[in-house]
């Protein structure tokens, strides 16, 4: 069974808000700000999330652990763009 890579437009908003609460990217920080992308530094970050509580930073992660290497390099400049451009209420 082929499963679908998740999508980076498909997450930008979850990611946008995680930051804005986070930052520095909180308990993802070492993936996202600091750009360690290999599995082991995800899983690191996941249980790093899982042991602080950081319901947001594990469902992030997992979303994550799907992406590519290339995809989780991109998240915090598509995140820029994204909260550049995106509407105001």
């Amino acid at each position: 069974m082929d499963i679908k890579k998740p999508q980076i437009p498909d997450f930008i908003e979850r990611f946008s808000l995680y930051r804005k609460i986070n930052p520095i990217w909180g308990s993802l920080h070492i993936v996202l700000a600091d750009g360690n992308v290999k599995d082991s530094d995800v899983e690191f970050c996941r249980n790093y999330a899982l042991e602080h509580g950081d319901h947001n930073g594990v469902f992030l992660a997992d979303i994550l652990m799907k992406m590519s290497k290339t995809q989780r390099r991109k998240i915090d400049m598509k995140v820029d763009e994204w909260e550049e451009n995106a509407p105001t209420t």
